[in-house]
């Protein structure tokens, strides 16, 4: 980050991809007996698309904040949600993982970050406030009413 980069995240994006010079792109594809793989695009027809999806997502993402050496991802209200609901479905923090595409310990930096937002004192207080607020797509007009 010394150089002037500038690093954003965005919670759930359409598609991953990389861009170079915004002559290529790279995407995911089919690999060999199941094996993922990629499909390198060239030409302007097929790279200059993916190119302004990725300028529209950059505008949406959410800044990447560095403190020193360690650096503090900002956790949407929306990934928290995506994270309420399917714990509250039952799923571990792996499936959880799995399911949006994250590593295992963005969830858990995201049920930390969903503690210290509801203050919650442990993840099942986090799971009940979150339902109490909708989170988890299960409100009741008893708790809207509270």
């Amino acid at each position: 980050m010394d150089l002037g980069q500038q690093l954003r995240v965005l919670s759930s994006p359409p598609l991953r991809c990389v861009i170079v010079d915004r002559k290529h792109a790279v995407i995911p594809g089919p690999g060999r007996n199941g094996d993922n793989g990629a499909y390198v695009l060239h030409g302007p027809h097929l790279v200059l698309p993916i190119v302004a999806l990725f300028e529209s997502l950059w505008v949406q993402a959410q800044p990447l904040v560095i403190e020193g050496k360690q650096s503090e991802v900002i956790v949407t209200e929306e990934r928290m949600r995506q994270v309420s609901t399917l714990l509250s479905a039952g799923m571990k923090d792996e499936a959880v993982a799995r399911r949006l595409s994250i590593s295992v310990r963005t969830v858990r930096r995201v049920i930390a970050a969903t503690m210290q937002t509801l203050h919650a004192d442990s993840r099942w207080q986090a799971g009940a406030l979150a339902a109490r607020q909708g989170w988890d797509g299960t409100a009741s007009k008893a708790h809207l009413s509270d």
